[in-house]
């Protein structure tokens, strides 16, 4: 097998963490011309926008790998999926490049004219759906691990598959072999496909996109999956300009991997490793299987599909659904900015006022030096972010809470905040007994905050940004330097916010 390596430089467009190959166009990729004037006018290239891609893939048949790719037309008309999905395998942050064989025949050869061969493309009608298949052989002699594959596409216009699976890896033994397009109707897919075999719950509340939200994701009954743990629930994302990929669940940031009672199981790596704010929790209770999942809620609305690989006895099954989140901006709440001081000012918004006891309160925080004389300083992460100020209904100062984000920062700086530029930033309080803190004067009868009215306010105290006078260049770029005293404090709005008990309706 022909393997050569070079630097994924792809990896920097479509996100990080996991890269994805330079597109190569040597297999096959040129445009090319249709292969009759009947198809021609019966059907356009489709337009990768209107295409619904999912992903399947299997240790299937014995001795390979194979990668399904499953395209369902969702717009009105019918359209034509015209040549190779040219793949770009990567690993380690580099890219991978392995021989492929389009359309290729029993004898391992492709075919001498794929023009002239009928899989090298298929006309899908609307909420049709067609499949691709790609195998390879998973053992002998020269073999290389992969991490990710893209697999490019030309049809109306040129776009990607990003295949990123977590716990399955692709082990690439030979070369990369399809033999076409082939139609996936239902019937074809059973065993393999299971839709509507997941419920997600509602999200509660609206969400913002600086939020976390919550997953709740459980296997339907009657399903007969098995699953094997949260590792295999991957999320389908349609980007802008037509990419679809297939990562395994983002989830938001936690400190540690977390494992339940006995029964529950948490993510298991065998080696691998786990990125870090990996928090996802599983339990099986009977036949039923659920998932919860903390996960930021900015991606909540590019999500199109959650997929759940689970088995069947030896075979894997993937229930799927559909997902619909609506995800708010947050500059549509009303910022509450508070009085500018001496050229800077703060917002704290709230995006409801009731809450009952126990529930967290998310804080969407601003800060702003508008036009402050001198310069300000910022540490790589921000600080210091606003805190917060808890007052009674008689607006008496209750305790004061620093709102810094979890960073894990290099060192870097301080630097200059840039001036006239809003800064937000989210956060969540919630008010239990490992807090440590009681309102003075108040019986705290339980353990979360008491029923009652409360005003918050966000307080912010930047300090004056300090330039090494031995340094010409690099002062004027914010990297040289020093935080000098509290420049000033400023406050924002009051914002109300009611906490009623836990049994209010």
């Amino acid at each position: 097998m022909k393997i050569t390596c070079r630097i994924r430089l792809f990896v920097l467009v479509f996100g990080p963490g996991f890269g994805c190959g330079v597109p190569s166009y040597a297999q096959g990729m040129a445009a090319t011309p249709q292969t009759t004037q009947q198809t021609e006018t019966a059907a356009p290239l489709c337009d990768p926008n209107v295409i619904d891609g999912r992903f399947l893939f299997a240790d299937q048949p014995a001795g390979e790998q194979t990668v399904s790719l499953i395209f369902q037309n969702k717009s009105a008309s019918a359209c034509r999926l015209h040549g190779e999905p040219g793949p770009s395998f990567g690993v380690d942050g580099h890219s991978v490049r392995v021989e492929s064989c389009w359309l290729c025949g029993k004898d391992g050869k492709p075919a001498p004219a794929p023009e002239r061969v009928p899989e090298n493309e298929i006309v899908v009608k609307p909420g049709e759906r067609a499949a691709v298949d790609l195998h390879w052989e998973s053992s002998g002699a020269s073999c290389q691990w992969a991490d990710d594959v893209d697999f490019f596409v030309r049809w109306a216009k040129q776009t990607g598959y990003l295949f990123t699976p977590f716990q399955w890896r692709m082990h690439l033994c030979s070369e990369i072999r399809s033999s076409g397009y082939r139609p996936a109707a239902d019937a074809a897919l059973l065993g393999m496909m299971k839709e509507g075999a997941l419920r997600i719950a509602e999200l509660e509340n609206p969400v913002y996109s600086d939020e976390r939200a919550t997953l709740h994701i459980a296997m339907q009954e009657g399903s007969n999956a098995r699953a094997v743990g949260c590792q295999d629930i991957y999320t389908v994302k349609h980007l802008e300009g037509g990419m679809t990929r297939l990562d395994p669940l983002r989830t938001a940031q936690s400190s540690e991997l977390v494992k339940l009672a006995s029964g529950e199981t948490q993510p298991e790596a065998e080696g691998r490793f786990i990125p870090f704010g990996y928090r996802l929790r599983c339990k099986t209770a009977g036949e039923t299987t659920t998932a919860e999942a903390v996960v930021p809620a900015e991606d909540l609305d590019k999500i199109t599909h959650i997929e759940w690989r689970a088995f069947s006895g030896k075979d894997p099954v993937f229930l799927t659904t559909e997902t619909h989140f609506k995800v708010l901006d947050p500059e549509t709440l009303a910022p509450n900015w508070g009085d500018k001081v001496e050229g800077i000012r703060t917002g704290l918004s709230i995006d409801r006022t009731t809450f009952k006891q126990g529930e967290s309160i998310p804080l969407h925080l601003r800060w702003e030096d508008v036009d402050a004389p001198v310069p300000l300083a910022q540490s790589e992460c921000g600080e210091p972010w606003p805190q917060l100020e808890i007052l009674d209904s008689e607006h008496h100062l209750l305790r004061t809470f620093p709102m810094e984000l979890l960073c894990m920062g290099h060192g870097w700086g301080p630097f200059v905040i840039e001036k006239g530029k809003a800064q937000r930033g989210f956060s969540e309080v919630a008010f239990a007994s490992s807090s440590g803190w009681a309102p003075p004067r108040i019986d705290l009868s339980t353990d979360q905050l008491p029923v009652g009215v409360y005003f918050f306010m966000s307080v912010w105290s930047p300090h004056v940004f300090v330039a090494d006078p031995k340094d010409e260049i690099l002062p004027r770029r914010g990297l040289a330097g020093h935080e000098g005293e509290v420049y000033a404090t400023v406050r924002s709005l009051p914002v109300r916010v009611e906490i009623v008990a836990r049994s209010h309706p």
